[in-house]
């Protein structure tokens, strides 16, 4: 697992909407997450549409996802195996 897929659980974890990617390897998690193309116009483009109204609603239900699915408890293997380097 990338660090940046351990930087969106995080972020996750404690409610932080994420906006990241789409199409990088290192940001293929089944998160619950707001991916763009991977250019600076399609960055733009999405933030000035994003509704940030909705930020901590998504925030919330991002946090959810990742407190049931992504914690050490229900994840032993994986974590280790991230943690000593091994796919």
């Amino acid at each position: 697992m990338s660090q940046a897929a351990v930087a969106q659980i995080g972020f996750g974890a404690v409610g932080w909407l994420v906006i990241c990617s789409a199409g990088v390897d290192a940001f293929n998690v089944d998160l619950p997450v707001t991916r763009v193309g991977n250019d600076p116009d399609a960055w733009v483009e999405a933030l000035l549409h994003f509704d940030f109204s909705s930020a901590v609603e998504q925030g919330d239900y991002l946090r959810r996802m990742v407190h049931r699915d992504w914690l050490l408890s229900g994840r032993v293997a994986e974590w280790s195996a991230g943690w000593l380097g091994r796919s």
